[in-house]
């Protein structure tokens, strides 16, 4: 199981969103990302999607592939 969050950087820091990350990681999920870099919404900061030839990398690594 694998996530990739992105997102505003103020909204990344909020603590509701840290709890949630933190409980999927306890659940067991890889989670790849974010980056820093300019978001979506023009923000620029932690929240940005991590590349996608990353995800993938680390989607082949949990696999074995």
């Amino acid at each position: 199981r694998v996530f990739v969050p992105a997102m505003n950087p103020d909204m990344w820091q909020h603590p509701a969103v840290q709890r949630n990350v933190a409980q999927l990681d306890a659940d067991g999920w890889l989670q790849v990302g974010p980056t820093s870099g300019r978001t979506a919404c023009e923000e620029t900061g932690l929240g940005r999607m991590a590349e996608i030839a990353i995800v993938l990398a680390e989607i082949d690594e949990l696999t074995g592939k």
